[in-house]
């Protein structure tokens, strides 16, 4: 049954349309021709749409492919593109219809972090029950791992969605996703027949679950992923802890809980901490696993819904959750509900083969890339370290959002597994969970005999980020 509408933006709901920039800054066809060729056609388009660059940087990285005779005309189309980028006729109506008649409505857009200056022009972003933008997670349509983001972060069922893009490119990679699809040719009413038409006929999957156990198989992966995922290192408590004051008269929030590896030695203070976690099944595993402790609470909702005091708590932290929380609403709440003088913290484990193990590392990705690529239709490749400069940039994130006193610390650690525990752990990723279960046995069957072959153990080398901000 369809329960949500998640829509593209350029073309479905804004007009996106190059050609009318090009008319309004360019005087000749020779000069439009450049201008489309390196400006919109060119390699810097996509970067930003990634988040590799900002929209601001188009103009400089790509002047030098452009006669500087063309320079005024590239400069007003990279500086003002998104004069083209206006409600479609229909839009914003099709839009209140989907909301009015019971849907949850959802944007999934390629696009830079312009994004938000003028997306508003349509609605504005409160009026969606979520927007999830390709820069701000450094992916891109029709990649079937962005579709698998957004439904994570929201915590939707891909079969309960109906995604309406105007690429066919984009619609088949939400199909990999498992979602249901249309392409969008300019007609809503159209585009509301298909909805309809996917009520009527579209039966609930909820009996096949039932069936087969997955809720109970979910239990299961909670408390392996309890067991399996890692904490934090002592060090990086320290460095909260000698940046903010905590003890038993503080008040505390974590933002997406899980099943608590970072929470324990925060409630060790003595302070009232509560916990916001989405996951239903998580929220019961806290309370079971915490009960000892008697000021500790659990709100079970998406933190950017959820209702908390304002200027209440001395600490609010977010252990590898807090990507999760679309920027511009995470930031402006934690400050809201921070007292002054309170603090932020959010940190992340950032595992990887150590580099001691070159060849292990390499089979390794050649396994991802003949299953899980291939399962995902995804391009295979190699994953990179995580850099202290990346880790400055998210410290720096903050300050657009009042935010001073801005700090960021990494500490370094190393963990070995043996293969089966290995894929035990690789057994709570969600990603791969979802692949077909005789593929993702053969897949984690290959990795462990990977590792057994080139030792019995694989070393995971963890570079843990901590990124520190302060209301004052």
């Amino acid at each position: 049954m369809i329960k949500n509408v998640v829509l593209d933006m350029g073309n479905v709901l804004l007009d996106f349309n190059p050609e009318a920039v090009m008319d309004q800054f360019c005087s000749s066809s020779e000069e439009k021709e450049v201008i489309r060729k390196e400006l919109f056609n060119g390699p810097e388009w996509l970067m930003g749409d990634r988040g590799d660059i900002k929209d601001k940087d188009r103009f400089d990285l790509v002047k030098g492919r452009v006669p500087e005779k063309y320079h005024e005309a590239l400069r007003n189309c990279a500086d003002h593109w998104d004069v083209c980028m206006y409600p479609i006729k229909g839009a914003k109506e099709f839009c209140e219809y989907v909301k009015e008649h019971g849907y949850g409505i959802y944007v999934l857009s390629n696009a830079s972090d312009l994004f938000y200056e003028y997306f508003p022009r349509l609605l504005p972003l409160s009026f969606f029950n979520g927007v999830f933008v390709s820069s701000d997670h450094l992916m891109l349509k029709p990649d079937v791992e962005i579709y698998q983001a957004f439904l994570a972060e929201y915590g939707l069922r891909a079969d309960e969605c109906l995604f309406i893009d105007d690429r066919e490119e984009n619609v088949e990679g939400a199909q990999k996703a498992g979602m249901n699809t249309f392409r969008f040719n300019g007609d809503y009413d159209e585009a509301i027949s298909q909805l309809t038409k996917k009520k009527d006929s579209e039966t609930d999957r909820s009996y096949i679950e039932n069936k087969n156990g997955l809720g109970d198989t979910f239990d299961t992966v909670v408390s392996n992923y309890d067991k399996m995922r890692p904490g934090y290192v002592d060090a990086l408590y320290q460095a909260i802890f000698d940046y903010v004051h905590i003890d038993a008269d503080s008040r505390v929030v974590e933002v997406g809980s899980g099943s608590g590896q970072a929470t324990e030695p925060i409630l060790r203070t003595g302070c009232a901490l509560t916990a916001v976690e989405y996951g239903e099944n998580f929220s019961k595993f806290l309370m079971e696993k915490f009960k000892k402790y008697d000021k500790f609470s659990v709100i079970t909702g998406k933190f950017e819904d959820v209702q908390l005091e304002e200027e209440a708590y001395d600490l609010v932290f977010s252990a590898t959750a807090f990507h999760w929380v679309p920027e511009e609403i995470g930031y402006p709440k934690v400050f809201s509900i921070l007292k002054k003088g309170g603090a932020f913290a959010r940190f992340a484990n950032r595992p990887c083969i150590s580099q001691d193990m070159p060849e292990l590392a390499q089979k390794i990705n050649e396994l991802y890339g003949e299953y899980y690529a291939k399962y995902y239709g995804l391009h295979s490749g190699t994953k990179t370290w995580f850099t202290e400069e990346k880790a400055k940039e998210i410290s720096l994130l903050p300050e657009k959002y009042g935010f001073k006193d801005i700090r960021y610390h990494l500490f370094h650690r190393e963990r070995v597994f043996s293969g089966s525990e290995y894929v035990q752990l690789l057994g709570t990723y969600s990603d791969h969970i979802a692949i077909e279960d005789k593929i993702r046995k053969e897949f984690f069957a290959k990795i462990e005999e990977a590792i057994n072959e080139y030792g019995g153990k694989i070393i995971i080398c963890d570079t843990l980020d901590l990124e520190l901000a302060r209301k004052v």
